[in-house]
């Protein structure tokens, strides 16, 4: 046996060594404390280098900490803005400078679109004198952002900024802070604005845990499945599809109760996690035929949807077409239609069935699970009959390419809705955020990363 050699020593020469740091309960003066109340960080002062700022010639506004690391201040569900305004260069009343909470909608399809003007008020007691030569003004303004608005008559919850980029057609939700001072003593100069962009990010949670897997169908005693009563269950609901021929002239009594569909109630899903359903194929009398549809191309595919609603034009009649007018209304016109709405969309996720059980001959229960995109980043929202997005889970079945003329396809669609969070993680993150309402950061990854179309 060979003796080996041991390994070389290693001197350290400590006059080149660092010393290690003198660790102390007492901080340093270069030393940047984390106040037990994270509303008292805004107004660290060791954190001033850190906070947002925005400069015009009259203004150094200042908007916070930059908390989230995002490219724009960002706020979550109920979330507060909180920014000062200093004022050098001239002097001028508190009620010379106003400031204003803006959303708005930029489509080529729906055009221009604000759903959101408030003013923001000043806090009480808020002017005061800022402790450096020459002495500068400082006012503090404070508004929390809506959790609902109205348009055209409806109330929805406030929509999270957004941005998209199709062939074609473009959609963005906007969010910005226009901080205006009038300069009554310099009339040559106008009244200065500064326009801040903000990101609204609201989480949104479903109200009870969603149903990680559906429960066993029924039966009658003699092993019958009961698939159009399946629905009897407080947290499933099933669909009967119906079947679709190539040919007119075919025969589909044995397909018209033979498939079901079923999916967890309500449809109401976290960003992240699994949708689960279940197929049901029922062929007692043909049970080549539930092989065969299990056998083959069954898919699953969650789809989103962006809805923009056209904005109609009004037709107005002047004295100089009013003779025009008068002849079209002697001569039959087709009826005039509104516009219809445009309707995008985007593939989010497929699946196939993964688990597969005979209950009887003829009778197949298929399982499996399609994924909700990725963790916080998908989230269903509408604003006021103008703009929405949806999801929905797209059902396809069919027959091999030899078949289409014999056998009969299944198309079923079904809307579900996908939240950002979790039902249950609300009280948890005020908790731990000293009641500061987390905005959903998956939401501002999707702002970007999704600007092309997928065809399905």
């Amino acid at each position: 046996m060979d003796i080996m050699d041991p390994p070389p020593s290693y001197q350290v020469e400590h006059h080149d060594s660092i010393p290690a740091p003198e660790y102390s309960d007492i901080p340093r003066a270069s030393d940047i404390t984390l106040p037990s109340d994270p509303h008292e960080f805004i107004s660290s002062p060791h954190c001033k280098s850190f906070n947002w700022k925005y400069k015009s010639s009259h203004m150094t506004i200042d908007f916070g900490p930059r908390i989230w690391g995002l490219h724009t201040p960002a706020y979550g569900l109920g979330g507060v803005i909180q920014f000062s305004v200093e004022v050098n260069g001239v002097e001028c009343r508190a009620d010379q400078i106003t400031a204003t909470l803006e959303g708005m909608l930029f489509s080529p399809t729906t055009k221009t679109v604000t759903f959101l003007h408030q003013e923001i008020p000043q806090e009480e007691l808020s002017l005061h004198r800022r402790n450096s030569f020459p002495q500068r003004e400082v006012k503090d303004f404070s508004v929390q952002i809506p959790s609902a608005v109205e348009l055209n008559g409806s109330s929805t919850p406030t929509p999270p900024s957004f941005l998209r980029y199709y062939y074609g057609v473009s959609c963005e939700i906007k969010y910005q802070v226009k901080i205006r001072i009038a300069l009554p003593h310099r009339p040559w100069s106008g009244d200065e604005t500064k326009i801040i962009p903000i990101a609204y990010l609201p989480k949104s949670r479903p109200l009870q845990p969603p149903v990680t897997k559906i429960p066993r169908p029924l039966q009658e005693a003699d092993g019958n499945i009961l698939c159009p009563e399946f629905d009897s269950s407080d947290h499933t609901t099933t669909v009967k599809l119906s079947p679709s021929f190539a040919r007119s002239d075919a025969c589909c009594a044995e397909f018209n109760d033979a498939v079901f569909f079923s999916l967890p109630s309500p449809a109401t899903f976290t960003s992240g996690q699994k949708i689960p359903y279940l197929f049901s194929l029922v062929f007692p009398s043909h049970p080549h035929l539930s092989a065969l549809y299990a056998h083959f191309a069954i898919k699953v595919t969650l789809v989103k949807q962006l809805i923009l609603h056209p904005h109609q034009k009004k037709k107005h009649h002047t004295h100089h077409s009013f003779s025009k007018a008068i002849s079209r209304s002697r001569s039959p016109s087709p009826e005039s239609h509104p516009p219809q709405p445009v309707k995008l969309e985007n593939k989010v996720a497929c699946g196939r069935p993964k688990y597969q059980s005979e209950y009887k001959e003829g009778v197949y229960i298929l399982r499996g699970w399609v994924d909700a995109g990725e963790v916080g980043k998908e989230s269903s929202w509408k604003l006021g009959g103008v703009a929405s997005q949806q999801y929905v889970l797209r059902v396809s079945i069919h027959p091999p390419d030899h078949l289409l003329d014999n056998l009969p396809t299944f198309e079923h669609e079904c809307a579900v809705e996908i939240m950002t969070d979790e039902c249950d993680s609300l009280q948890r993150e005020l908790h731990s955020m000293g009641g500061i309402p987390t905005p959903a950061l998956g939401l501002a990854r999707g702002l970007i990363s999704e600007s092309e179309v997928d065809y399905l």
